[in-house]
């Protein structure tokens, strides 16, 4: 993403999860917990965590199979780890589907991807 390129044909789980404090302001979680799944990313009252998750396919051309994208109504993003940008945990969501998806993830901090805008398709 930070190169602005979109891979084709991917299949994949976008997870977003946000610290959010009393004025709305989102930001990277700062430290493990558990973040409930929101489809519409609202902030329920008395939470201040969030995530958001959606499961999509892209073909050859990089645009979006829109009978193949769903999204999150319930479960959590639970992080283990916050280490320099990069976040480690697990999650349990269940979607809009009827499908459930549970997993690991683990990863290394990257830049900012403020700018990604019509990414090329490669």
């Amino acid at each position: 993403m930070a190169a602005n390129q979109a891979q084709n044909g991917i299949e994949g789980i976008v997870l977003v999860i946000a610290d959010v404090s009393a004025s709305g302001a989102a930001t990277a979680p700062s430290a493990p917990g558990t973040y409930p799944i929101n489809s519409g990313m609202a902030l329920p009252a008395g939470e201040s965590r969030v995530a958001y998750a959606d499961l999509s396919a892209s073909d050859s051309g990089c645009k979006l199979i829109s009978s193949e994208y769903t999204i999150g109504v319930s479960g959590s993003v639970s992080i283990d780890r916050v280490s320099g940008g990069a976040f480690a945990g697990s999650y349990d969501i269940q979607f809009d589907s009827g499908d459930r998806v549970q997993g690991f993830f683990s990863g290394t901090a990257c830049g900012s991807i403020d700018n990604v805008n019509h990414p090329t398709c490669i």
